[in-house]
């Protein structure tokens, strides 16, 4: 699947990789929802929790996207994190889309 440009404007490389996060964050909160994820938020700080974990997804998105989580320890994390299998694009530079759950 190829994200589109909004209707009369043409993205930067910048602003595509923002958009593809966002998509994600949301993707990736919805799913965390139906697993049981509870969402918390107040002035300056907004987090996810499960058994007792805080997860701040913008994070891991950005670790995700910096190779600084291997493809591996996302399966699992997600796994941990009670995520059904979803299928998530891969923003690993380079990589095609994969299971990510």
């Amino acid at each position: 699947m190829k994200m589109q440009d909004p209707k009369g404007m043409l993205l930067t490389p910048e602003q595509r990789d923002k958009q593809a996060k966002d998509l994600l964050f949301k993707a990736l909160a919805l799913a965390g929802i139906e697993a049981g994820w509870v969402f918390h938020a107040s002035p300056g700080n907004r987090y996810f929790e499960f058994k007792g974990e805080q997860l701040d997804l913008a994070t891991m998105i950005g670790d995700l996207a910096s190779n600084k989580i291997t493809a591996q320890s996302w399966r699992e994390q997600c796994r941990t994190w009670g995520l059904p299998r979803v299928r998530f694009v891969d923003l690993v530079a380079g990589s095609s889309p994969s299971v990510l759950a």
